[in-house]
């Protein structure tokens, strides 16, 4: 869901990917999550309707863990993500 108003102590982290609707972000990875990985993909998709957040631990190019919806929402409240229209997602 885009977000009303932004918290400045986030650290910001703009869309590496932009279709439609859809949007992805590379976050920096610091053992956030019990898997080894370098960087977490988080994909916003509203066509999924209740899945419309995914994340994925990833070990350069190799996916190594799926994030719960738990784990996404912890993972959500340290970062501010935004698209190229500087629009404001949680």
């Amino acid at each position: 869901m885009p977000m009303a108003g932004a918290d400045a102590t986030l650290q910001i982290v703009w869309a590496c990917d932009h279709k439609g609707e859809v949007r992805a972000w590379a976050l920096p990875y610091d053992g956030q999550v019990e898997v080894e990985g370098t960087a977490i993909t988080v994909v916003y998709d509203p066509s999924n309707g209740t899945r419309s957040w995914t994340a994925v631990v990833m070990d350069g190019d190799q996916p190594t863990s799926i994030l719960e919806p738990n784990d996404i929402r912890t993972l959500a409240e340290r970062y501010e993500l935004r698209d190229w229209s500087d629009k404001r997602y949680v």
